[in-house]
């Protein structure tokens, strides 16, 4: 088998055409992986990697690592395999020589930890339970298995009931264009990392910044949550695996509360009114993904639909 790294557009095609073949629940649709791999956030090398046999390809890999350090986040010292499929499977010679070498290269690049899944605009959180019966190829790989993600959904066949708030001086409002400096500060503070550097991405998309809903305080940002919907520009990973009902279909999350407002009973009439807003735009069927809080979303009617296990690696 000859690895090379991919530079064209019909062979990152290829290799999700064979990913698609072989996880076929969790295809990708073309809008998501072009923008997520053609288009990546900033500060963050995308490499496409392509194990080939009479020039077939066999196997496919994508690989991503910070190239600066990303404030209030990670660094160079954390790389990631977005995707990993081999034709004969997870285990195969062709699997274990393509992880051989993308592990060899992420080292190489300055990366101490590795993790399948969880990266920036990932893909999926880790190893869909319906293939745990790859987890111990992982595992003889050196990763371990790190907890539980699940994703959540609801159909809605009647608007949602909404809560009002203790009092008028709280308002839920959908961010725009003047919101940007606020959110990214908000996020700054309450919520360094992930979040933060997703918004500060997004919000640089058209439309993307509408996506958010801002909790407010007599004008004072409290608290925020991200939506995806599909005929968005931006494409979240919650909207990816959605429409398997034949709804119109959005995502939600993530969503936070600053931290001097928990526990004053905000987190839900902010979701419910998120959920009622998106009801009266025509959204009926909504995902929550990459969650731990299952019995909190079951208060209000959601139920697992995939769950996925988190592999990390730790590098000599």
């Amino acid at each position: 088998m000859i690895i090379k790294e991919l530079k064209k557009v019909e062979d990152l095609d290829a290799g999700i055409k064979l990913w698609n073949k072989n996880y076929t629940k969790y295809s990708l649709k073309r809008d998501l992986y072009r923008q997520n791999l053609l288009a990546p956030y900033s500060g963050l090398q995308v490499r496409l990697f392509g194990g080939f046999e009479d020039n077939n390809l066999i196997v496919f890999a994508v690989i991503k690592q910070p190239v600066v350090e990303l404030v209030n986040y990670v660094g160079p010292e954390r790389g990631w395999i977005s995707l990993l499929v081999a034709d004969e499977g997870a285990g195969s010679k062709s699997w274990r020589q393509m992880l051989a070498y993308i592990t060899e290269e992420l080292e190489d690049a300055g990366a101490k930890f590795i993790s399948y899944g969880q990266d920036p605009q990932n893909f999926l959180p880790g190893l869909p339970v319906d293939y745990e019966f790859e987890k111990e190829a992982w595992l003889e790989a050196g990763f371990q298995a790190a907890g539980l993600e699940s994703d959540l959904r609801r159909v809605y066949e009647a608007e949602p009931d909404a809560r009002e708030f203790s009092d008028e001086s709280y308002q839920v409002k959908q961010a725009e264009i003047a919101d940007r400096k606020n959110l990214l500060n908000f996020l700054a503070k309450e919520f360094p990392g992930r979040w933060q550097y997703e918004a500060e991405n997004i919000s640089c998309w058209p439309g993307g910044l509408f996506d958010y809903y801002l909790l407010l305080k007599e004008d004072t940002i409290i608290g925020f949550a991200r939506t995806n919907r599909q005929d968005g520009f931006y494409k979240g990973p919650n909207v990816n695996f959605g429409g398997k009902t034949g709804k119109v279909f959005a995502g939600l999350g993530p969503l936070g509360i600053a931290e001097s407002w928990r526990g004053k009973g905000l987190s839900t009439p902010f979701l419910q009114q998120i959920l009622k807003k998106l009801y009266n735009d025509g959204y009926r069927e909504i995902t929550i993904d990459w969650t731990t809080l299952i019995e909190y979303y079951k208060r209000f009617g959601y139920k697992v639909v995939n769950q996925y296990i988190p592999l990390q690696k730790e590098l000599n």
